[in-house]
């Protein structure tokens, strides 16, 4: 999505990216209006907004990213594994995006939201003990989970106040938060796994 403020400077914080047209670029053209980083720069967190229809061609994300809208309620379409899904979006819905997964998007008015960016390595490091140590992610459209939009949205204060930032987003993988994560998830078997091990799927 389109940033619309000023921003911060691209030079200051690094950037969501997204493979498109064979390049990887920043996954919106002009700095969001907050951006954080986290553990190093294995999560990121950006806010953008935008004033105008918009439509992103086909990409691949190069990190498994969640996008929670916060707007006024607009059209909106995306294109992900051959399958269309077209619906109204509104504030709080969920898009869960999975690594490496052509998609593209579009909405018919203002919008925008938080992007969160989380690489493999910190899901199999925090989920994966607690399953089989393999994490999948399946595309999920206009979820709605209370208690993840809750723990985004504490995310998103942790970037705008910047204080013991490492600590509280550790703790957003904590036990006492793992139903807002499971709540999204689905289960498979896994041949390899041990016995009564699981590997996840999000969707």
């Amino acid at each position: 999505m389109d940033g619309d403020s000023a921003g911060i400077s691209a030079d200051i914080q690094p950037r969501i990216e997204v493979y498109e047209d064979g390049r990887r670029v920043p996954a919106a053209p002009r700095p969001p209006v907050l951006s954080s980083a986290f553990l190093g720069e294995d999560v990121i967190l950006e806010r953008h907004w935008t004033s105008q229809s918009a439509h992103y061609g086909e990409r691949e994300q190069t990190t498994n990213t969640l996008f929670l809208y916060d707007g006024e309620p607009v059209r909106a379409a995306w294109r992900v594994g051959g399958k269309r899904l077209d619906a109204r979006v509104r504030t709080g819905h969920l898009w869960i995006v999975p690594r490496s997964m052509p998609h593209t998007s579009s909405f018919q008015g203002p919008h925008g939201g938080v992007l969160l960016s989380i690489t493999n390595s910190q899901l199999e490091r925090h989920i994966g003990p607690l399953m089989c140590g393999r994490i999948e992610l399946a595309p999920g459209f206009n979820v709605e989970d209370g208690q993840l939009e809750h723990l985004l949205r504490g995310l998103l204060a942790v970037a705008q106040d910047g204080s013991c930032a490492n600590a509280l987003v550790g703790d957003s993988w904590s036990t006492r938060h793992a139903f807002a994560w499971q709540r999204v998830m689905r289960f498979r078997s896994c041949n390899s796994c041990h016995t009564g091990a699981f590997c996840l799927r999000l969707g």
